[in-house]
């Protein structure tokens, strides 16, 4: 069994309030095929310096728990990767953090080495969001593709995000970033990144953010 941890920090601005807050993501193997996942923004803090005085807010995010199970594995270029991912978030946060109801989402995911440098990472889904007086329905996409150095150390990256819609009887929004991987060791990840955000109305229209992936080996089969 294995378990990777991994954690970013990440500055955004949404044009009327800057949020700072640390995702932190730890995925657990369950044998070949399942991994158990962790997810949450954790402590977050919000400044609305437009009102209320330049109010600044501190609390927990919601959290999510949910599984990955792999459908097929990778074979040359022909065959890329597949597998599903089920996140649950049950109400919790606090302050004005705290959801009321629980939500979640379901994703098919893949990843496609094109070629030996440049691998193409998709994934998409449906969501079960909150809003106001219930829930809604939201389609998801998003993209990744990865450049590789020939030792595979420094790898450049871009994302896109789209959710459609982004909440009831609204249109969808969509979120761009770029950045830089850097693999110092077999066991450690660094990489930065910063990102937009080109249509929706809560969307951030810029963010940055800096993280570091470490992977520890719990036990090897022999």
């Amino acid at each position: 069994m294995s378990m990777r941890f991994q954690e970013e920090f990440r500055a955004v601005d949404t044009g009327t309030a800057r949020a700072h807050f640390v995702p932190t993501l730890g995925r657990w193997g369950l044998g070949s095929r399942w991994e158990a996942r962790f997810e949450s923004n954790t402590v977050t803090q919000v400044s609305a310096p437009t009102s209320e005085n330049g109010l600044t807010r501190t609390g927990l995010a919601p959290v999510s728990v949910g599984v990955k199970f792999q459908i097929q594995a990778a074979a040359g270029a022909h065959r890329p990767s597949l597998g599903t991912i089920l996140r649950i978030f049950p109400s919790s946060g606090t302050g004005t953090l705290h959801t009321g109801r629980a939500t979640g989402d379901l994703r098919l995911a893949a990843d496609w080495n094109l070629t030996p440098r440049i691998s193409l990472n998709a994934n998409a889904g449906v969501a079960l969001n909150e809003y106001k007086d219930g829930r809604f329905t939201a389609g998801l996409f998003a993209l990744t593709v990865n450049y590789f150095n020939k030792a595979k150390t420094i790898n450049p990256f871009v994302d896109a995000g789209i959710q459609a819609p982004e909440s009831r009887a609204a249109g969808p929004s969509v979120i761009v970033d770029g950045g830089v991987a850097w693999l110092p060791g077999r066991r450690v990840q660094i990489d930065v990144s910063a990102g937009a955000g080109l249509r929706g109305r809560a969307p951030p229209r810029r963010f940055v953010s800096a993280g570091i992936s470490l992977l520890f080996r719990a036990s090897e089969r022999r």
